[in-house]
C-alpha cells in the first residue's frame, strides 16, 4: 500500500502529471495500491477509481469515481463537485457558511449548518455511514 499525501500541492501541472506517472508506475510495478490525500478535485476525478469524501474529520460519501462525479449524493460532495464545474463566464459557487470547530463541533451532522437540506433531525442525530446503493455509502439523513 502506497499512501501519498497532498503528492502534487504547489506544483505545476507539469511537474503535477510527472509525479502522477511515477505513483502510477510505482503502483504497477509493486502491484499495489494507493491511498492518495488530496483537496485537488480535478486531480481525483482524472485518476482515482474509489473516492473517499471527508468533511469536518468525518466520512461523508464513498463510491466510485464516476458515481461521485456524475451524480454526488451528500450536500457537501455536491457543493465540491460544483466547485470543479468551473466556468470564467460563471461565477464560481461557493458553499456558505464556515468549517465548524474541530474542538466542539455540533451535536448532530458536522455539515449542518452549511446544509441545504438540514432539518431537526440533522441537528440532534449524527449520521451513521450507511449503504445506500451497491458499493456506495453516505452519512447523511437526507440521503
Amino acid at each position: 500500500m502506497i499512501i501519498a499525501d497532498e503528492p502534487t500541492s504547489a506544483l505545476d501541472v507539469t511537474i503535477q502529471a510527472e509525479i502522477v506517472d511515477l505513483l502510477d508506475e510505482l503502483r504497477r510495478s509493486l502491484r499495489s495500491s494507493i491511498i492518495l490525500i488530496t483537496h485537488d478535485l480535478a486531480l481525483l476525478t482524472e485518476i482515482a477509481d474509489r473516492i473517499m469524501v471527508m468533511y469536518a474529520g468525518k466520512v461523508v460519501e464513498i463510491a466510485d469515481r464516476e458515481s461521485i462525479v456524475s451524480e454526488p449524493k451528500h450536500p457537501y460532495t455536491r457543493g465540491l463537485m460544483e466547485s470543479v464545474k468551473y466556468d470564467r463566464k460563471a461565477r464560481l459557487k461557493a458553499i456558505k457558511g464556515s468549517v465548524p470547530s474541530l474542538i466542539d463541533p455540533p451535536r448532530g451532522c458536522r455539515f449542518v449548518t452549511r446544509c441545504p437540506l438540514a432539518d431537526r433531525t440533522c441537528w440532534d442525530v449524527e449520521p451513521k455511514l450507511r449503504n445506500i446503493a451497491s458499493s456506495r455509502k453516505a452519512a447523511c439523513h437526507k440521503v
